[in-house]
């Protein structure tokens, strides 16, 4: 998924708040984590879906926000967005940036300036050519002072953006137009990670163009871009889409797409029939319904780019401790948590980094904390907490090991982790209360007001990892407090990380190995579970594809669709 709430250095890092069924007691039931021809007693009948046209049916609980590449983050609106606009640059499955808009890109020896050269080949949807002064627009627009969404820190980044905000110039110098084919980004710093800025779907200035922020961000346009799908109508429920006959990407073979807004248990049921070829649940959601087994199609567990987990305040003095965190940490089974909420504990990790991502290596994870109450308890002997009365609970200097956690019930997740982890920390000997707030106020409580012992959280990350906003020393959502000279170095050394080329992916190696082993030595953060999603795909689904830095729909144009003519062929 491209994009979320918070964009926080170009690395974003959210409060995760995906749509889930918040469960009394998470369910036990496993489900399995790779793609997986399902089976029934129905698999002798014909497939119902095969009898349905060259449309793919998608469906999904969440509309979500307009279709537009500055505010869609979520659902059905999303993968609209996705299909319809592209960027400059696009991530492939493993996370790496590689060309799409742009043939080519430079990057000065300073790592300041960032040149890329347009494809002049490339028309948007309603035949007009894509030029530089398009791609000048919508940077432009991102830089406006009204603008607050996700990529606001892209924009902070850019040369002049301060001179052009304020209206001391009616032009952002940041960003400018060479000739009809190239265009030039300025940086007042250099940093590799803003690399992942440029995904962002170009808009059409003849198209998108506004005297005031009100009437862009209110919408009323029909969306317009360079992509395989064009936009065709959307009402409460549905969004329809077709194919872009001249996709300068080649011919597509799917004729449309029809993107559903369905509840879970109604969207498996409709797959069940076939009348839905895709129908995506969230991890949690598929478990807690216990679904049974469908014909016809395929299983596609995918993990997402975010992390799971829990949140120190370095102000408390119970948190400054490294051993009381070491043990809290230890306290908590990531495996047990992961199998109960998403029925699969290869959702369980420690590390900030997939697996599947091209950066990550196994030294990233060496540190990594290991559920072990016995350990837990030794080292908060050896940090000094002894019992303190008849109930086990824990004290030291006269002080009660005394933790409130806050978590929000809005997801099922956040409300079962802080469940789970303050029972652990009882066994422990913490006097340990949960306190439940909704989202807005746990957002206030923790990167606000500051004022939260612990706290639930998610993070969510973009394709180049730069989590400087949450862990350096200055940084903006640094809400813990935490600070460590190596991490700022650490962090620095990442954002230099670059050649004229782009990435120096053996530089970016080390210096991603270097700040995740700090994280897994500090524990400013106990880090739980990467959240999964699952995708139940007909079989006459073609090629269907996608990865944590890759949505599904990103692929449509790779996808095909096995349906009956009129003959019956």
């Amino acid at each position: 998924m491209k994009r979320v709430m918070l964009f926080l250095g170009i690395f974003l890092w959210v409060i995760g708040l995906t749509a889930c069924t918040v469960q009394e007691t998470p369910p036990t039931e496993t489900i399995e984590t790779t793609a997986e021809a399902t089976t029934s007693e129905t698999e002798t009948q014909p497939n119902a879906a095969l009898m349905r046209d060259n449309i793919l049916i998608a469906a999904t609980d969440v509309m979500g926000d307009s279709i537009h590449p500055f505010f869609s983050n979520a659902g059905a609106s999303l993968w609209a967005e996705e299909m319809i606009f592209e960027g400059l640059l696009e991530s492939d499955a493993d996370g790496r940036l590689k060309p799409m808009l742009a043939e080519t890109y430079r990057i000065s020896e300073d790592g300041l300036t960032y040149t890329f050269y347009l494809n002049p080949e490339i028309r948007f949807q309603d035949g007009t050519p894509l030029t530089a002064q398009d791609v000048v627009f919508t940077y432009t627009a991102l830089a406006d002072p009204n603008y607050e969404g996700s990529l606001r820190a892209f924009a902070d980044a850019l040369s002049g953006v301060t001179a052009y905000r304020s209206g001391e110039t009616e032009t952002l110098s940041g960003v400018t137009a060479v000739n009809e084919w190239t265009v030039q980004f300025v940086f007042d710093t250099a940093d590799i990670t803003r690399l992942d800025g440029f995904v962002l779907g170009i808009l059409p200035a003849h198209v998108y163009a506004y005297k005031n922020w009100t009437n862009f961000e209110a919408g009323g346009i029909s969306p317009v871009g360079t992509g395989p799908m064009v936009f065709e109508s959307q009402d409460e429920d549905h969004i329809y889409l077709k194919a872009n006959a001249d996709y300068h990407g080649g011919s597509v073979q799917i004729a449309g797409v029809t993107l559903s807004r369905m509840k879970a248990d109604a969207a498996l049921a409709e797959y069940s029939q076939g009348t839905v070829d895709v129908a995506c649940v969230s991890g949690d959601e598929a478990t807690a319904l216990a679904r049974p087994v469908y014909a016809f199609g395929e299983l596609y567990t995918i993990p997402g780019k975010s992390v799971v987990g829990i949140g120190f305040n370095f102000a408390n003095p119970i948190f400054q401790d490294e051993k009381t965190r070491r043990a809290l940490s230890y306290a908590i089974d990531d495996k047990a948590f992961a199998r109960a909420q998403w029925g699969n504990e290869s959702a369980a990790t420690s590390v900030l980094i997939g697996s599947d991502h091209w950066a990550y290596t196994a030294e990233s994870a060496a540190l990594a904390p290991v559920f072990s109450m016995e350990e837990a308890q030794v080292l908060l002997d050896e940090a000094g907490w002894t019992e303190v009365d008849e109930n086990g609970i824990r004290g030291r200097d006269g002080l009660p090991l005394e933790i409130k956690l806050y978590t929000f019930s809005d997801v099922g997740w956040a409300y079962n982790l802080g469940r789970y982890a303050v029972d652990q920390w009882r066994q422990l000997g913490a006097d340990a209360s949960l306190v439940i707030v909704d989202y807005e106020t746990l957002l206030q409580t923790v990167f606000t007001d500051r004022s939260a012992d612990a706290w639930c959280i998610g993070l969510e990350g973009s394709v180049l990892l730069n989590p400087g906003s949450f862990f350096k020393t200055e940084g903006i959502y640094n809400a813990g407090g935490y600070s460590n000279p190596d991490m700022d170095d650490a962090l620095g050394s990442l954002a230099g990380t670059y050649d004229t080329d782009g990435v120096n992916e053996s530089a970016f190696i080390e210096a991603t190995t270097d700040w995740i082993s700090i994280i897994l030595s500090d524990l400013p953060y106990d880090f739980i579970a990467r959240p999964l999603s699952q995708c139940f795909v007909n079989e006459r689904v073609q090629n269907f594809s996608g990865s944590a830095y890759r949505d599904w729909p990103l692929n449509i144009k790779d996808m095909t669709i096995d349906y009956l003519s009129e003959d019956g062929e």
